[in-house]
């Protein structure tokens, strides 16, 4: 009876173990599932992360090329503005040398007598002919829209614009009236 009961101690542990291995090598098994779910979730989630920053990455090397072709572009449109307004200066003192050399010979022109008239100081008689002459010498008088304009703090722009002249004509005349007049500036 003993050998039975030893055979039945024997098989109640084996069937102890089974059972006790069973659950945890299912309970393993389980729990590798989430796991796994787990690890293809954080690799998923990796990978879309370094699609992202791969996108980032491009976005920003194409911000960096469009910045250097706008600084290119202002660079050019900055020697190209410089070269204008060389232009410019040089046709201003063109103007102003033809305009000194047409005041020269308008007062060539002019009868004596009616001058010295205006410049003495006993005598408030002005010619008609001399006003004319001092009339179309005043560039502020001939374009007054342009200076109340530009008074009253508008740009050349603005005034060119509003009185659909040239940009560079409004600044000529500008510039004429500041040599015509020094206390303008």
């Amino acid at each position: 009876m003993m050998e039975a009961s030893i055979y039945i101690s024997l098989i109640g542990l084996v069937i102890i173990t089974y059972a006790w291995l069973i659950p945890k090598s299912s309970a393993r098994k389980m729990n590798s599932k989430p796991l796994k779910q787990l690890e293809d979730t954080i690799d998923s989630f990796a990978a879309s992360m370094d699609e992202e920053n791969q996108m980032m990455i491009n976005f920003i090397k194409e911000i960096q090329h469009d910045m250097t072709q706008k600084e290119k572009l202002a660079q050019l449109q900055i020697s190209s503005l410089e070269q204008q307004l060389h232009y410019l200066q040089s046709s201003i003192q063109d103007l102003k040398t033809r305009l000194d050399a047409g005041m020269a010979e308008r007062q060539n022109t002019i009868p004596a007598s009616p001058v010295h008239s205006v410049l003495e100081p006993g005598r408030e008689e002005i010619s008609p002919e001399i006003q004319a002459v001092e009339q179309k010498l005043r560039i502020k008088e001939r374009y007054t829209d342009i200076f109340n304009l530009y008074d009253d703090g508008k740009s050349i722009e603005y005034i060119a614009k509003k009185l659909g002249m040239n940009k560079g004509e409004v600044m000529l005349i500008i510039q004429l009236s500041k040599q015509e007049d020094p206390t303008r500036v």
